[in-house]
């Protein structure tokens, strides 16, 4: 079993069919006993009927991984494995300056410094490129806009270099990033990023939502320097 870490864990138990003229009446000794796999301490939870032969009790929030035995009445189940993870995001901190943008043609723009992740804002027809470094390996990752159109990322493998720290000699690492060449900056609009890990846990619901604002480009001015006015004119 896979629980996000830090959450709600909710179970539900239910007597078998055979055992219905058995079901135990409510006793503060039914109870779910969350045992932690790191620290041997065992936090007990009450085990109340909902209805039949069905019971339910939740732990409030899930922190490490842990194995849990129900109590009911007579019986007592064997331990179930409980592995409590994170949840993956986008590692802003890791990623850095991973949004560039393409201006329209016209503009004779040819780059922009990079920007942090977060919301898209250039001229109305910009291209903008994003890629970022996720906490935890990914399955899959997709940019969704409010308008419903999405976008997948690709997966690519980068290796880059790590300083020398203590002891420790200098060295390189493999770096997951996932890339999203195109994005057109064509209204305005909002998107998020919807996350599935390889252990199939996706990013915190509801996920973040980020503006996508197009900049209307507005008629140029003109200032005259030469001839300069005449008193009176």
């Amino acid at each position: 079993a896979l629980v996000p870490r830090g959450e709600e864990l909710r179970i539900e138990v239910t007597v078998e069919e055979s055992e219905k003229h058995k079901i135990p009446p409510p006793h503060p000794d039914n109870l779910l006993l969350f045992k932690s796999v790191s620290r041997g301490t065992t936090v007990p939870i009450e085990l109340a009927p909902a209805g039949g032969p069905v019971f339910k009790g939740t732990l409030s929030k899930a922190l490490e991984d842990m194995e849990l035995v129900v109590r009911l009445g007579d019986a007592r189940s064997d331990a179930l494995n409980v592995r409590i993870l994170a949840r993956p995001e986008v590692d802003v901190g890791a990623s850095g300056d991973c949004i560039t943008y393409t201006f329209p043609e016209y503009t004779r723009e040819k780059s922009t410094p990079s920007e942090r992740f977060g919301g898209l804002s250039a001229l109305t027809g910009s291209i903008a490129r994003m890629r970022f470094i996720s906490t935890k390996p990914l399955a899959t990752a997709r940019l969704e806009r409010n308008d419903g159109t999405a976008f997948a990322f690709a997966k690519r493998i980068e290796t880059r270099a790590v300083p020398a720290k203590d002891k420790e000699p200098a060295t390189t690492e493999e770096v997951e990033w996932w890339e999203l060449p195109k994005i057109a900056i064509d209204k305005n609009a909002s998107f998020h990023i919807s996350l599935v890990d390889v252990d199939g846990l996706n990013n915190t619901q509801p996920p973040v939502e980020y503006p996508i604002e197009a900049r209307p480009d507005l008629p140029p001015t003109i200032k005259l320097l030469k001839p300069t006015p005449s008193k009176g004119d």
